[in-house]
């Protein structure tokens, strides 16, 4: 039941969220303020594995080997198409079972591990409002730069495959990656016919190493260079990179987009960090707003999709205008004013 479904995905996105405001607020709180950008981009680079693994899993397991288009099933039987249907529905059961099995024991070992209370010391949650975060020039930028980062991270991630499928529908390359030969050994797949759908499912895991390279690459250069300044530069990157592939199209699209993947490696984990720094007692609820903030991850990909519909160069302007911006957060927007520099509540031996 595709309602069900989404009433799923939805309950597993408000468990993410709330995993996300407190597990990165924890990294960034608990050590050397100076290196709290370093320390959040250090600890996100492990789940690059797990990311690389997901399209592949999705393309074993869910999309299936054979394509039927609405025209052919309608020209089956009704029996037989209904079958047809519910194969593909059950398909997504088996890989989604295993990840809520996982997360129930993730779940309790959380339970069991006692964390410390962030800002008690300093005031509690009463004393904190909504109203007063927003004086803070830089959380309100960055709660934007948030957005506009998950919406063009949506549209990116949920489009591949139709941007790669579209862009190069007269290119045949899968077979040529000796990686495939790996996937049909392990698929049992010895002709090597794979749907042109499950190798693009493939090319995105592709494209999630080099995301996986770029948060480790970028928090190298954390060590070396000011983290809003790695910031800029791989949003400047993406910026070129989303416009390259706008205007020229083809393979060098796909291999441009892929690249974006390495850009946006370093963005979630830095935004968030510049967004909540410096400020106190506040970072709980600051935290929260800017995780709220992934909404532009629904937003987006809404845009895209209705500009998709007159040629996929459209939909990129959305994550293009989006790069922008944060290059501007970068460069200009995460700069904490001086009013910013000890909140009314914040202890004087606190301020930085």
């Amino acid at each position: 039941m595709y309602g069900f479904f989404l009433v799923a995905l939805f309950t597993m996105a408000c468990g993410i969220a709330c995993l996300e405001t407190a597990a990165n607020l924890y990294v960034t709180v608990l050590g050397d303020p100076e290196k709290s950008e370093w320390r959040i981009n250090f600890s996100q680079s492990f789940n690059g594995i797990s990311i690389i693994m997901g399209p592949i899993i999705g393309a074993l397991f869910i999309f299936s080997k054979t394509e039927y288009t609405p025209e052919m099933l309608t020209a089956m039987a009704p029996a037989e198409a209904e079958t047809i249907r519910v194969q593909e529905a059950l398909s997504v059961q088996g890989p989604y079972l295993v990840i809520g099995t996982i997360i129930a024991l993730v779940t309790l070992l959380f339970a069991f591990t006692k964390m410390p209370e962030v800002g008690e010391e300093e005031e509690t949650n009463s004393n904190v409002s909504i109203g007063r975060l927003f004086r803070h020039r830089h959380l309100v930028l960055g709660i934007v730069a948030q957005f506009a980062n998950v919406g063009a991270q949506a549209v990116l991630w949920g489009y591949f495959v139709d941007l790669k499928l579209d862009f190069s529908r007269d290119v045949h390359w899968g077979p040529a990656l000796g990686f495939m030969h790996l996937i049909n050994g392990l698929t049992g797949n010895e002709g090597g016919q794979l749907s042109a759908t499950q190798i693009a499912g493939f090319h995105a895991s592709f494209a999630l190493v080099l995301l996986m390279l770029g948060r480790f690459v970028g928090t190298f250069l954390m060590t070396k260079m000011r983290p809003n300044l790695v910031l800029a530069i791989f949003s400047a990157v993406a910026v070129a990179l989303v416009a390259i592939a706008i205007t020229v199209g083809g393979l060098t699209a796909v291999i441009a987009l892929s690249f974006v993947y390495f850009c946006q490696s370093i963005m979630f984990p830095t935004i968030f960090a510049l967004a909540t720094k410096n400020l106190g007692a506040e970072s709980k609820l600051a935290s929260s707003l800017v995780i709220m903030s992934i909404v532009g991850g629904a937003v987006m990909p809404l845009v895209a999709g209705g500009l998709f519909a007159s040629g996929a160069v459209y939909a990129l302007i959305v994550p293009l205008v989006c790069f922008a911006y944060i290059v501007f957060f970068a460069a200009s927007g995460y700069k904490i004013t001086s009013t910013d520099l000890r909140t009314p509540n914040t202890p004087p031996e606190l301020v930085p």
